[in-house]
C-alpha cells in the first residue's frame, strides 16, 4: 500500500494524503525550501534523524519551523561540495515534515523528519539565504504485495523497536509509525464477514459518535476496533484459539496487533446484565491493530473467522 496519494493537483500546490485512506491531508506547495543532505537517502513513509550543521541550512530551519515546517530533502551527488547547486543534487528527493528541532551544544542542530512523498526537483529558484526549489510531486508506482506488505512491516516493527531503545527520539516518531497502518480498512473487513455480527470503529459512518470523534480529532481515529461474534462465549473462545499470530491480551496497546476479550477482562467485575448496558456482550472483542500489514491481518482473522462462520454463510458488502 503507496505511504502517500495524489488527491489533486492546483496552482496552488499538490495535494497529498498520507498514510493510507485515513491519514492526514498535506498541501505541498510548487516551490519548496530545499535541504541537501550527505550520506543519506530519506524515504517516503520512515521517520529518521538529520545533522544540520551548515549556515544556509540553519537559515531554512529558522525560515519553516514558524510555519507549516515541511521541506524538500535532496541527497548530495559528492558529500565533499560544501554549497551545492542543483547540478550537484539527485533530482528525486523526498518531501519532508520536521517532527522535532534539537539545538546541540557545539551549535550544530539535529532534526527528525518523517517522509511525505517523492518529488522531482525541477529548477532552483534561489540560493540565499537557502535554496529553494520548483518540484513537481511523483505518483509512487511502488508494485504491491504480500512479500513487499510483509517487508514493510518488518521495516516498521524494527523502527518502533529503535524508537523504545532511544530515550531521546520524539514521541511524534512513534506515533507517525504506528498510524501507517489503517484500523479503518480493516474494520470495514471485518464488517463485510458473515460471522460477525456488528462493528464499532469511530472512523466508520454507522458508528454512533462518528460525528462527535470526526470533529474532535479529525481524520485521526485511532487504532481500537470493537467487533461482535455470535455464538457467545464458546464461539469466541474457539475464536481465539484459531488465531495463529495474533496473541491475546488483558490490556491493549502495543507495537504488534493483540486482541481481547472484556467480558472475561476488562469488565469481567460487572455483572452480565451491566455489561449488556454499556454494550459489552459475550461475543465482543476488542482489538488493538499494530504495525502489521493489512493483507497480513485480514487473512489471520479470516482464518480464525471461518472457523466459527455459520455453515453456508457468504461476506456481506
Amino acid at each position: 500500500m503507496a505511504e502517500s496519494q495524489i488527491i489533486e493537483r492546483s496552482e496552488a500546490g499538490t495535494v497529498i494524503r498520507t498514510g493510507g485512506g485515513n491519514g492526514q491531508r498535506v498541501v505541498l506547495p510548487h516551490v519548496l525550501p530545499i535541504l541537501p543532505i550527505r550520506n543519506i537517502v530519506v524515504f517516503p513513509g520512515t521517520v529518521m534523524p538529520l545533522n544540520v550543521g551548515r549556515q544556509k541550512s540553519k537559515a531554512l530551519l529558522d525560515e519553516v519551523m514558524p510555519g507549516e515546517k515541511i521541506v524538500g530533502v535532496c541527497t548530495q551527488k559528492v558529500a565533499d561540495v560544501e554549497d551545492p547547486g542543483y547540478n550537484d543534487l539527485f533530482t528525486v528527493g523526498c518531501a519532508c515534515v520536521i517532527l522535532k528541532l534539537f539545538k546541540l551544544p557545539d551549535g550544530n542542530q539535529s532534526i527528525i523528519v518523517h517522509g511525505l512523498t517523492r518529488y522531482r526537483l525541477l529548477a532552483v529558484e534561489q540560493t540565499d539565504p537557502f535554496m529553494t526549489g520548483r518540484i513537481e510531486v511523483l505518483e509512487d508506482n511502488a508494485a504491491t504485495g504480500p512479500g513487499l506488505d510483509a517487508l514493510v512491516a518488518s521495516v516498521r516493527q524494527q523502527a518502533n523497536r529503535v524508537i523504545e531503545l532511544s530515550p531521546n527520539t520524539p514521541d511524534e516518531a512513534a506515533q507517525v509509525l504506528n498510524s501507517i497502518t489503517n484500523p479503518s480498512a480493516l474494520a470495514d473487513f471485518l464488517a463485510r464477514q458473515p460471522a460477525v455480527r456488528r462493528v464499532l470503529y469511530p472512523g466508520r459512518a454507522d458508528h454512533p459518535d462518528h460525528a462527535v470523534a470526526r470533529r474532535l480529532f479529525g481524520d485521526q481515529f485511532g487504532n481500537m476496533v470493537t467487533f461482535e461474534i455470535a455464538g457467545g462465549r464458546d464461539t469466541v473462545n474457539r475464536f481465539m484459539q484459531a488465531l495463529q499470530s495474533i496473541p491475546f491480551a488483558p490490556t491493549l496497546g502495543d507495537v504488534s496487533t493483540i486482541i481481547s476479550h472484556p467480558a472475561v477482562t476488562s469488565h469481567r467485575g460487572l455483572t452480565a446484565a451491566a455489561r449488556d448496558a454499556l454494550g459489552i456482550h459475550e461475543g465482543t472483542i476488542r482489538v488493538s491493530v499494530g504495525v502489521e500489514a493489512l493483507s497480513l491481518l485480514e487473512d489471520e482473522f479470516l482464518t480464525a473467522l471461518s472457523a466459527v462462520a455459520p455453515a453456508g454463510a457468504s461476506s456481506r458488502s
